[in-house]
């Protein structure tokens, strides 16, 4: 009995191997979603903010010790060159200046007679050449007493915008006194610091867009007029000069101010930043591979962000493929199953024709 039971388990085996046997399990592919690395032309801004200043702009005060007898200017109001803004005391002056004037007719008539004279031989030469030597005195006189005047007299040396001002009619005034300011705003200089590195995307007369907090909605437009020609060591960044139209007087000098430059075109790889895998100061991507369908963890340098792009400077090459989402699921090294219709069409061409040959137990 024992005999026929043992030759029956061994036939059962024998005929039915897969009794008792559980099925192989298929191994587990991961799915991620894969785009390809393109390049693209972008132009990178350049922000920074900087400070407004006057075209030109002086402190108007007195060239010589006199009482205010005029203030010819309004505050806030735009004056012309050669406008006289404020007359000092100057009655003593006008009144040699009329005398000496007087005394000018005098030696022109005295001179006009002298030259009659010298033609009838009726005038010595040396009184002939000291009545011509009364005139250069008398027009030398007037001359100077013009000079005092004008000490005394203030002018507007350009066109700009008076700025408040303290003095009154009957003050005492002298050198170094503060009148007004005087400032020329319809353009304005900006003044702001750029990093060192940027200087290869930054030219003289290259257009900027500027925006300050009063005016939001308001940007204008200026023009890199200068480039120092310094870096600053400590803070490795070089202060660039722009000048921006202010016609309408919207600014005034000392308002911080928003700059935008947009750099020279450039084309270069741009990656979703989801993409990317941070670990301290390094950046990596999972790089894969069409024809194994294995991730790859490839090290890349990123450079500018715009938007949810990053630019990638090394460590990639225009139609190569990265994971976009699934990193969780994956390390390096490991198969994937792509999202076959969010890949780049060519990606899909090569997978496709990568299945044809697979066998029927090959996941995809």
């Amino acid at each position: 009995m024992a005999y026929f039971y043992r030759t029956l388990i061994f036939s059962v085996l024998v005929l039915c191997p897969t009794i008792g046997l559980t099925k192989r399990p298929t191994a587990y592919v991961p799915s991620v979603i894969i785009e390809t690395v393109t390049s693209q032309t972008i132009h990178t801004p350049l922000e920074a903010i900087g400070t407004t200043k006057a075209l030109n702009t002086i402190i108007l005060t007195p060239n010589t010790t006199e009482k205010v007898s005029e203030i010819l200017f309004k505050e806030g109001t735009l004056v012309h060159k050669g406008d006289i803004l404020l007359r000092l005391n100057q009655r003593e002056e006008q009144a040699a200046l009329d005398s000496a004037r007087a005394l000018l007719s005098e030696t022109k008539e005295a001179l006009n007679r002298a030259k009659g004279l010298r033609k009838s031989k009726n005038i010595s030469d040396a009184l002939f050449k000291e009545r011509k030597t009364d005139l250069l005195e008398a027009e030398a006189r007037i001359n100077i007493l013009k000079s005092h005047i004008r000490d005394l007299t203030l002018i507007a040396p350009f066109d700009g915008v008076i700025g408040l001002s303290d003095i009154s009619l009957g003050a005492l005034v002298q050198p170094g006194d503060r009148i007004a300011t005087l400032s020329e705003i319809s353009s304005l200089k900006i003044d702001f610091d750029v990093p060192d590195l940027y200087l290869k995307d930054l030219k003289e007369g290259q257009t900027l867009k500027a925006s300050v907090e009063a005016y939001p909605e308001t940007l204008l437009n200026g023009v890199i007029k200068t480039i120092d020609t310094t870096v600053n060591p400590n803070t490795r960044t070089v202060v660039i000069r722009a000048l921006i139209s202010n016609e309408d007087h919207l600014l005034k000098p000392g308002m911080i101010v928003n700059i935008i430059i947009e750099s020279s075109p450039r084309s270069t790889l741009l990656i979703p930043e989801k993409s990317i895998l941070q670990e301290g100061k390094k950046s990596f991507v999972f790089l894969f591979d069409p024809k194994t369908q294995i991730v790859k963890r490839t090290p890349i340098t990123i450079g500018s962000r715009i938007k949810d792009k990053v630019e990638v400077l090394t460590g990639l090459k225009e139609t190569q493929h990265i994971v976009t989402e699934g990193h969780f699921k994956i390390r390096g090294g490991t198969k994937v199953s792509p999202q076959k219709e969010l890949l780049h069409p060519e990606t899909q061409k090569e997978i496709k024709a990568l299945q044809k040959v697979r066998r029927p137990h090959d996941p995809i």
